[in-house]
C-alpha cells in the first residue's frame, strides 16, 4: 500500500485531504488483508516519521521531535499513525503486515514535471539552466533508486517480521541538497549549469533543515544491498525524462 501525496506544496494547501488519504487508505488496505487473510502486506511508510532526530545514524527505533501543531506535520504525524495502525492490526487481527520506511527513491518513470527537488535538478540540467536553490540547501539524507526500492520491498515482504519498520534507502548516497547539486553540474559541465541562490519567498512548505544519515543494518540483514549510486540514479531518470 503506497498511496499518499508526497508534495510538500499539497501538505501546507491539503492538509486533511492528505491525512484523510494516508489514514482512510491503510485502513481500507488493512480491512481487505484482514478478509482475504493475506500471507503478507508491506505498507509503505517514509523516513519523515523520524522528525528531527539527534542521532548521528538513525536507525529504527531513534525518533526526533515533531510539531504536531504545525500544518505540515500532517505528513509524517499521519504517517506514524498509520504505522501504529499497522501494529494495531497485527496485534488485535494477526494481520502480517510489515513497515517499509522509504527515503526519497527515483529512477525512471518520475514526471518530468515533479516537483521534489531531484526532478527539479534534472530538469535544470537537461534545459541547460543554473540550479536555483531556495535555502543554502544544509539539509542531508540519503537516496534511493526506483529497483533498489523495489528490491527491498520484495524482502520485506517475503522475509520481514510482522509488526517491524524497515528503513529503506542508499546508506552511501548521503548529501547535502547543495551537494547534491553541484555534483550533479560537475557530472554534466556540457549543460553550462550551475548552482545559484534565491531566497525569496523559499520557506512556503519546506521541511525545516535536518541531516539524517540513515541506518539500514536491519533491511541489509534480510539480504537486501542497494546497487546504484546518486549519480547513476539521475542518470537513469533524466534518460526517461529525455524520452518522455
Amino acid at each position: 500500500h503506497a498511496a499518499s501525496e508526497t508534495s510538500s506544496r499539497a501538505f501546507v494547501e491539503k492538509p486533511v485531504e492528505t491525512i484523510a488519504s494516508i489514514l482512510d487508505g491503510t485502513r481500507n488496505a488493512l480491512e481487505f488483508a484482514r478478509a482475504a487473510k493475506v500471507g503478507s502486506m508491506v505498507y509503505l511508510s517514509t523516513m519523515e516519521v523520524y522528525g528531527a532526530p539527534t542521532a548521528a545514524r538513525v536507525a529504527e527505533g531513534d525518533y526526533g521531535y515533531l510539531d504536531p501543531v504545525a500544518v505540515r506535520s500532517c505528513y509524517p504525524e499521519a504517517k506514524r499513525l498509520a504505522e501504529n495502525l499497522c501494529v494495531s492490526y497485527a496485534s488485535e487481527y494477526g494481520v502480517p503486515v510489515k513497515i517499509a520506511r522509504l527515503t526519497q527513491t527515483f529512477g525512471e518513470g518520475v514526471r518530468y514535471d515533479d516537483g521534489r527537488v531531484f526532478a527539479e535538478f534534472a530538469r535544470a540540467i537537461l534545459e541547460r539552466r543554473d540550479i536555483v536553490l531556495k535555502t543554502e540547501g544544509t539539509t542531508a539524507r540519503c537516496y534511493c533508486y526506483l529497483g533498489d526500492a523495489l528490491d527491498a520491498l520484495e524482502a520485506i515482504l517475503e522475509k520481514g517480521a510482522t509488526a517491524t519498520p524497515y528503513t529503506v534507502a542508499n546508506e552511501d548516497t548521503f548529501c547535502t541538497v547543495r551537494e547534491m547539486a553541484e555534483a550533479l553540474c560537475a557530472a554534466h559541465p556540457e549543460s553550462g549549469s550551475k548552482v545559484v541562490f534565491d531566497f525569496d519567498g523559499a520557506a512556503r512548505g519546506f521541511a525545516p533543515p535536518f541531516r539524517m544519515r540513515l541506518d539500514c543494518s536491519r533491511l541489509r540483514a534480510l539480504g537486501w544491498e542497494p546497487k546504484v549510486g546518486l549519480m547513476e540514479m539521475f542518470d537513469r531518470m533524466m534518460g526517461a525524462m529525455r524520452g518522455r
